[in-house]
């Protein structure tokens, strides 16, 4: 099978949506230790931030959308299909494009409400609620904004792959590459 242009566009972004993954994964490694760290500081009467729910809450809007696209890429979403075995190659090719669509419409419709909302934030000077610094809530709302047009264009590209590859899907299986 040749290698073909969207195979390409889809490998390359999803070597940048790998980085984004591991950035996410390195930032909740880091909220852990700090969590533990004032936790247990908070506990013993020694110094703590005060301001470790806000923390918490950017890398959670932050790492908990910027992770997906990645997911998507390595397939580590959940199948529900459990005759998906049953059926023929190009009905499950053709059944993984429509997922996909399904997929990244929803991802679109999550993040034009993300960027809808940051920028109605961002109108009003809405600043993270019940804060001890002034942070500007538009932030973490695009942030999340950014995680879910990632995924949306992430599924796009590999349902692009899937429809140019769908003619191909009821040949031979490929064989491993080495």
């Amino acid at each position: 099978m040749k290698d073909n242009f969207p195979e390409r566009l889809n490998r390359r972004f999803s070597a940048f949506t790998e980085k984004m993954g591991l950035f996410s994964g390195l930032l909740f490694l880091l909220l852990s230790f700090f969590m533990a760290f004032e936790t247990t500081s908070r506990h013993f009467g020694g110094p703590y931030t005060g301001f470790s729910d806000q923390i918490a809450s950017l890398v959670m809007a932050l790492g908990g959308t910027w992770s997906l696209s990645h997911a998507l890429a390595l397939d580590s979403h959940v199948y529900i299909d459990v005759l998906s075995a049953q059926y023929p190659k190009k009905v499950n090719a053709l059944c993984r494009v429509l997922a996909l669509i399904t997929v990244g419409f929803m991802a679109v419709v999550l993040a034009f409400q993300a960027f809808n909302l940051a920028w109605a934030s961002y109108e009003i000077g809405a600043l993270v609620p019940q804060s001890m610094i002034d942070f500007p809530l538009a932030l973490p709302q695009a942030l999340t904004g950014v995680g879910f047009s990632m995924f949306a264009i992430q599924a796009f590209l590999m349902m692009l792959v899937g429809l140019v590859n769908l003619p191909e899907a009821g040949r031979a299986v490929h064989e491993v590459e080495s």
